[in-house]
């Protein structure tokens, strides 16, 4: 199982684990502890200058308590950490002050296979970085017989990982046999270090990806190994592996040299230059460059293995390019770089501000038109929503991510958008437009009065508009009540006119003719039997006229509604009724009484006198109920009867108006009029009026 966080984090344990075993006398554990810490610092990447600093110091300490095997491993590595530096005349062999290769691994051959190990994964590490790939091939072999000494320790990947990249490095130059041979062991390993990469992704995910990069390139997935090169290097970075990220940087700036992209190759040679710097590779950084008359040459060099027919290496071809314009272009371009970054920089602060600026005169605006009650928005040229206030989130119940973004068509519906597309044609030909119309939302119907301001670009062509829209229903119904009473009280005023012309006419020559009348039967003397006949005959036409003439002054001018509202004439005339009748008459008014248009109180108190009477003369009821409510919404009259009631499939047509009449009279408001009666059953008469 490897490690399964950060290998930094473990480093701190190791110091206190050496201090401990100092403490207890376990110097060996000591020892043990020591060494790990500095390969620990040499694995995470750490600068290569302190990480000698440190083995130096342990390795002083681990020699002082005389544990000699801790010690070598540890001189090992430091030897690396100085060929690296550059303090060593080749690079890639472990020949150096703190330890040398050729004196001292002839004795570990018999005695220590974990020193063996070492050795050879520090040459692998050593000859791949400096170009020797065939060499690293063959220390990655000899190492592999020995890995097994050092299980459950994080050189295990650390060989895997260098193992891998040298093998697919020779890949092109292998026979076809070989070939197969690498990918079948490549895929081996990579399968194992995608298992560790899922429990410490910090640790080993970026190497994975750096190796199938490279398995990538050499079977020609181009695109693959471009996608799996930048994993490489954001995983390497992000988790501060700089060794590897400047491999990751130097390998891909090679595949995309070798496919002719030069450009690209040198911006990520660059990177890798930079990387190796930081850590401290001077050995490695001078690698890629030639001396020459005094002058720094910087080349990149390649170089290709050929195999005789026995496999062995023959030859090698090598290939140098000379990148001494390219430095000078990446000189003039870093300083270009930091100029423009300076620049980038006061713009962006200034931008900032800005921004800043705006966002808050934003809110104030949006304070301010979410605040008012009218329907405030600006829709760009798809005509859909770019703004909106609050006022469109409850009139449509939405919110304003629903609406935003959307059509004006979507939003409003198909019927209302037929009727206000013109007007927004007009608005996108550069015309301010106004307009009335009526469109449902979540709260009913309204009408609209909107005002659409077309927005010009610098070209003057339109690229939206601003929309205004109040709600007028309100001043609308206003108007309509306005005239409706206006009607009313003209029609009230010409009825009472002609109920004057009646009563000041017919009624008052009916009333000279019985005057007439009467004088001429008091002087009449001769044949008096036929004069009072005829006289009689008079007296009675005369009569019924001015009989005929009072009732039609009467249907005229309700003179209960003239003397009140509908609740109190209905109170009057169930008084009347009374008076003239032993059924009981019971009248209820319900709710808080408000005025209703005069032809409705009309018409109501004609269809409970009509019900009313209708139920005294035929219903034989022992009581009549009249219930007038005023609800919110409606207006609702009932009379209802325990008489003997009827088949409402055979409505009769009965006294005055009759039923027909309080259908007509209902049709006519508007309202809705329900007769229920059964024979023996009584009978219920309810007109609903909805309250304008």
């Amino acid at each position: 199982m490897p490690i399964v966080e950060h290998i930094r984090e473990t480093s701190k344990p190791f110091l206190e684990a050496y201090q401990s075993g100092l403490e207890t006398g376990d110097l060996e554990f000591a020892a043990y502890c020591a060494f790990t810490y500095c390969l620990q610092l040499f694995i995470v990447g750490k600068e290569l200058v302190e990480v000698e600093h440190e083995m130096a110091t342990y390795c002083e300490a681990i020699y002082q308590i005389k544990q000699t095997t801790s010690l070598t491993w540890t001189q090992i590595f430091q030897q690396s950490v100085l060929n690296l530096m550059g303090c060593s005349v080749n690079p890639s062999r472990l020949v150096g002050e703190s330890y040398n290769e050729e004196n001292r691994l002839p004795h570990h051959e018999i005695q220590d296979a974990v020193i063996l190990f070492l050795v050879h994964l520090n040459k692998l590490i050593l000859c791949y970085l400096f170009s020797e790939y065939v060499q690293a091939s063959e220390n990655a072999a000899i190492a592999e017989s020995h890995v097994i000494r050092v299980s459950a320790t994080p050189l295990v990947p650390l060989h895997y990982f260098y193992s891998s990249l040298a093998r697919l490095a020779i890949f092109l130059g292998s026979s076809a046999q070989a070939q197969e041979e690498i990918l079948k062991n490549v895929a081996v390993i990579q399968e194992q270090m995608k298992q560790w990469a899922v429990y410490a992704p910090m640790n080993y995910l970026h190497k994975y990806y750096l190796v199938e990069a490279e398995i990538a390139r050499v079977l020609g997935q181009l695109l693959e190994a471009e996608e799996f090169y930048e994993q490489a290097i954001q995983g390497a970075r992000d988790n501060e592996y700089l060794q590897e990220e400047a491999l990751a940087y130097e390998l891909a700036a090679k595949f995309y040299l070798s496919r002719g992209r030069k450009k690209i190759a040198q911006t990520y040679m660059k990177e890798a230059h930079y990387c190796y710097a930081r850590w401290g590779a001077v050995a490695k950084v001078k690698d890629l460059e030639i001396r020459q008359n005094n002058t720094t040459i910087p080349i990149e060099v390649w170089g290709t293995p050929v195999f005789d027919e026995q496999g062995n290496v023959a030859y090698a071809i090598v290939a140098f390019e000379d990148i001494t314009e390219r430095k000078k272009a990446e000189n003039l371009l870093a300083n270009y770089n930091r100029t423009l970054e300076q620049q980038v920089a006061q713009r962006t602060a200034a931008l900032q501000q800005s921004e800043a600026e705006l966002r808050s005169r934003e809110q104030e605006l949006r304070l301010i038109t979410d605040a008012l009650p009218a329907l405030i928005s600006y829709v760009d040229a798809n005509r859909c929503y770019q703004f909106i206030n609050r006022t469109h989130e409850v009139w449509f119940s939405r919110n304003r991510d629903e609406i935003l973004g959307k059509s004006v068509h979507e939003l409003l519906g198909e019927t209302v958008y037929q009727r206000v597309e013109p007007s927004i044609n007009q608005v996108f030909e550069g015309q301010t437009v106004t307009l009335e119309a009526e469109i449902p939302s979540s709260l009913g119907r309204h009408c609209i009065s909107a005002t659409l301001i077309p927005d010009f670009d610098r070209n003057a062509q339109v690229r939206g508009f601003y929309s205004l829209i109040t709600d007028i229903s309100e001043q609308r119904n206003a108007a309509l009540r306005e005239r409706k009473r206006a009607e009313h009280a003209s029609i009230l005023e010409e009825r009472n006119r002609m109920a004057r012309e009646i009563h000041d006419t017919l009624a008052q020559s009916f009333t000279g003719i019985l005057l007439q009348v009467g004088a001429a039967m008091q002087v009449l003397a001769d044949d008096r039997e036929a004069t009072q006949e005829h006289l009689e005959m008079i007296d009675e036409l005369a009569r019924i006229g001015l009989s005929e003439a009072r009732r039609s002054v009467a249907a005229l001018r309700p003179q209960m509604l003239s003397e009140g509202n509908l609740q109190s004439a209905l109170h009057r005339l169930v008084t009347q009724m009374r008076a003239s009748t032993d059924t009981i008459v019971i009248c209820e008014i319900k709710g808080t009484a408000y005025s209703l248009p005069t032809e409705v109180e009309n018409h109501l108190l004609r269809i409970g006198q009509e019900a009313l009477t209708n139920a005294i003369k035929y219903a034989d009821a022992a009581e009549i109920r009249i219930e007038l409510v005023y609800d919110n919404a409606q207006c609702i009259l009932r009379v209802k009867d325990n008489g003997r009631g009827f088949g409402v499939a055979t409505i009769p047509s009965v006294g005055g108006f009759g039923l027909l009449g309080m259908s007509e009279r209902a049709e006519h408001l508007g309202a809705q009029l329900s007769i229920q009666s059964q024979p023996g059953q009584g009978t219920e008469i309810v007109v609903i009026v909805n309250r304008e």
